[in-house]
This record gives structure tokens, C-alpha cells and sequence, in this order.
């Protein structure tokens, strides 16, 4: 995924651009704002061009400058939205609700019975440590 800069970057160069493309020219000439008023917009107000550009979801922040532009995205954003719901009520929910526990307790009684050791070597692989602080020897 790009950076942060990388976002501001091509903000920056779409909207050096956006006067003098005759695209642009053509695609908002119809009903809404011109490309150079977009332009002068996204220029006078810099902290919601980096919003719209660094923003973490294109469904919901990509801009509607036309009527009915938008109509399509909206759609697509509810039908993921209501498959994620389904699989959220329908599967994980009731997986965490049952097996969830049993998992946990199984967890805890391999704890008990090693003394611990489980559970150590599993929070040291997730911090991220060495299994082992002595050096390797060599063979020969």
C-alpha cells in the first residue's frame, strides 16, 4: 500500500493538471463545479485535500460531483456491507459464542499443565523474540 506521500504526491499533481485538462474540462463541465473551481476549492482548503487524499475508505470519501455519479459506488458499499453483516451474524458471531470458550479453556489448561511455558513462548513469538538468548554453537 502506498505511503502517506505518495497519496499527497498524486493529489499534488492531479490538481496542478486539473485546469488545463481538457478531460477534466469535459467531464465537469455538465452540472457541476468546472475543474479550475475544484481546483481553486481543493487549493484554498489543503487539510480536506489530504483527507480526501490519505482518506482510509474510497466508497465513502470519493467526492460526488455529478448527479447520480455516485449512485453506483453507494450500492456497491452496501452490498459489501451487508455480506459482511451476514457473515458477522450468521457465522462469526455464533463460531466466537461456541468454540470461542472452548478454545480459551483449552488454552489456559495447556498453560496449567506446562507451567506456563505455552504461554510464554507464545507471548515471546508475538513480540517477536528470540526462542533461544545463548549463541548457536557451530559444527564441525
Amino acid at each position: 500500500m502506498p505511503g502517506l506521500y505518495a497519496h499527497m504526491d498524486v493529489a499534488r499533481k492531479a490538481l496542478s493538471d486539473l485546469s488545463g485538462n481538457k478531460g477534466a474540462e469535459a467531464l465537469f463541465a455538465e452540472d457541476g463545479p468546472s475543474a479550475a473551481a475544484l481546483e481553486a476549492i481543493a487549493k484554498a482548503h489543503p487539510a480536506y485535500t489530504a483527507l480526501g487524499a490519505i482518506g482510509p475508505d474510497m466508497f465513502f470519501l470519493l467526492p460526488d460531483f455529478k448527479k447520480g455519479a455516485a449512485e453506483g459506488l453507494w450500492g456497491a458499499a452496501q452490498i459489501i456491507k451487508d455480506l459482511y453483516t451476514w457473515w458477522d451474524d450468521n457465522f462469526l458471531e455464533p463460531w466466537e459464542e461456541t468454540l470461542g470458550p472452548i478454545a480459551m479453556d483449552n488454552a489456559d489448561t495447556l498453560g496449567a499443565l506446562t507451567g506456563g511455558v505455552t504461554t510464554g513462548r507464545s507471548d515471546a513469538k508475538a513480540r517477536g523474540l528470540p526462542r533461544s538468548s545463548r549463541p548457536v554453537p557451530e559444527r564441525n
